[in-house]
């Protein structure tokens, strides 16, 4: 054989369709795992995940990413297509396309912040806030690229400006944690949130019974802990905070359903 022979096109890889939809399926899950580790622990931490929409987002984004790309090169591959390299070419853009797409809508609607709202903690979604409202943002309200910020709202000390709030005649009927005018540092307001946390005899049973066995494993004692609703753009949690009111961590329990407060224990108070 001749060393300058061109090797036969059933050499080179990939060989047939099924070579080719395999490549580009292992492509595309290193880029949709690279983007799901940012969705999971830096956009959409812990249990935002779930409550924050941040698992429909994922699996929405990546289920495009892996399948719809990988498939349609599977359909039109034929080695020696003519015009093959269009065929993928055209499949690539819009692959891409629609991942750039999906991976904007989950950055825009990530966990900004995670908003003392009186006697609970509200998470806000960087997309929630209208234009007006985001324009009067205190210097607390920063958005940030690596997890959301933890602030406070308190009604403020003006009787009419509480009575416009209550009745919607502040930023278009925007509920407090979405004027960002009146955030401040979390620091501030944890003392009070403190006071109306509740204690885990609130909890129903199973509830209950779940957050203590979790406290538990990881070594943490319930003395002084209490908890206040966590909630998110599509479900709910609590907040375990300490005697300070400083939080601890998220655990899954439904909040709106209470057993009845035994003894001393409906605030956590010592």
């Amino acid at each position: 054989m001749n060393a300058t022979t061109t090797p036969s096109s059933g050499t080179r890889w990939p060989r047939n369709r099924w070579q080719a939809g395999l490549t580009h399926l292992l492509l595309s899950a290193l880029i949709g795992g690279a983007l799901l580790l940012l969705i999971r622990f830096v956009w959409y931490p812990g249990l935002l995940f779930d409550i924050s929409g941040g698992s429909h987002l994922a699996m929405l984004v990546i289920g495009i990413d892996v399948v719809l790309g990988p498939l349609l090169t599977t359909v039109v591959f034929v080695r020696g297509k003519k015009n093959l390299w269009l065929d993928l070419t055209l499949i690539g853009l819009l692959q891409a396309a629609a991942f750039v797409y999906g991976a904007y809508v989950t950055v825009v609607a990530r966990p900004a912040f995670m908003v003392s709202a009186i006697d609970r903690i509200q998470v806000i979604g960087a997309n929630e806030f209208e234009p007006e409202n985001w324009a009067e943002a205190a210097p607390e309200a920063k958005l940030s690229w690596t997890g959301p910020v933890w602030v406070g709202v308190e009604m403020p000390a003006d009787p009419k400006l509480r009575e416009d709030i209550i009745f919607g005649r502040v930023g278009g009927g925007a509920d407090l944690p979405l004027l960002p005018r009146f955030y401040q540092s979390y620091d501030n307001v944890k003392a009070n949130l403190r006071k109306r946390a509740l204690g885990f005899d609130e909890l129903s049973a199973s509830d209950r019974d779940n957050v203590l066995r979790q406290l538990a494993e990881q070594g943490q004692s319930t003395e002084g802990l209490a908890w206040v609703p966590l909630v998110g753009r599509i479900g709910s949690a609590i907040m375990v905070l300490d005697r300070h009111g400083s939080p601890l961590g998220a655990y899954q329990a439904n909040p709106w359903n209470r057993s009845p407060a035994k003894g001393g224990e409906t605030n956590g108070t010592d």
